[in-house]
């Protein structure tokens, strides 16, 4: 099952050491299906990689590198990067400036090959795939897309974090989303957003609100967030919808 993002306001700064602050924009990160400029395509099947990774990138990283009108393809900004693998198909993803790219990967969990990116549609990027202390590095092999190699060394610059069940972000059938990370959880829904934390240990996550505080038990199979509530404490109506939401997604 192909876990297309619908939605994805993160609010990635209030969950990343070293992103920016409230000014962030939160323009939503939508599912795609990447044009085949090459073939063959590979199946939508599950992959040893497949996750949510992100990470935080600091003005000591990208240097002394001025404002542009127009900036080139993978131009490396301070602020958050999502990188979203899924059943062969990859999207990249910069929160602040809304930097977004797709296409299609191969893996054996050791090595991947990125391609059908439109910023270089006949062009694979080889790199292999390391992590230390849940930290995921990706180290060029051979990667020819132009731009003087703005997409290997967007790669590469920094690590990734993988992002663990129940951390994650999903969406409803309904078009609902909600985001867990790093303590923080955040509720898109029809009536507006809420956001509060979330606390996890084991099969159980407290999710507090402005108004009430939560205890919920969760599990994650075929690709959907279940939550149970073991006291009902809460009678708030955001509470229900995180009880009652087939959450799908990238958890």
């Amino acid at each position: 099952m192909r876990m297309r993002t619908r939605g994805f306001c993160l609010l990635i700064a209030m969950t990343l050491a070293g992103c920016a602050g409230e000014d962030a924009p939160t323009t939503p990160l939508t599912g795609h299906d990447p044009y085949p400029y090459t073939t063959p395509t590979p199946p939508p099947e599950p992959t040893p990689l497949d996750g949510v990774y992100a990470r935080s990138v600091t003005a000591v990283v990208v240097g002394g590198v001025g404002e542009c009108r127009r900036c080139p393809p993978y131009r490396l900004a301070v602020g958050s990067d999502i990188l979203i693998l899924d059943e062969g198909v990859f999207e990249v993803y910069h929160m602040e400036s809304g930097y977004l790219s797709v296409g299609h990967f191969i893996t054996d969990g050791s090595k991947i090959t990125f391609f059908n990116d439109p910023n270089c549609p006949h062009d694979r990027g080889a790199y292999l795939v390391t992590s230390v202390d849940g930290m995921w590095s990706l180290v060029a092999v051979d990667d020819p897309c132009a731009y003087d190699s703005l997409r290997e060394r967007f790669l590469i610059a920094v690590p990734w974090m993988r992002i663990e069940p129940p951390e994650g972000v999903y969406t409803s059938a309904n078009g609902e989303l909600l985001a867990i990370l790093n303590g923080v959880f955040t509720l898109d829904w029809a009536r507006g957003e809420i956001g509060g934390t979330a606390t996890y240990t084991g099969e159980m996550i407290t999710v507090e609100g402005p108004t009430c505080r939560q205890e919920l038990e969760w599990w994650v199979g075929q690709g959907t967030l279940q939550l149970v509530t073991i006291d009902p404490i809460c009678r708030e109506d955001w509470v229900s919808l995180l009880v009652n939401g087939q959450w799908a997604g990238a958890g």
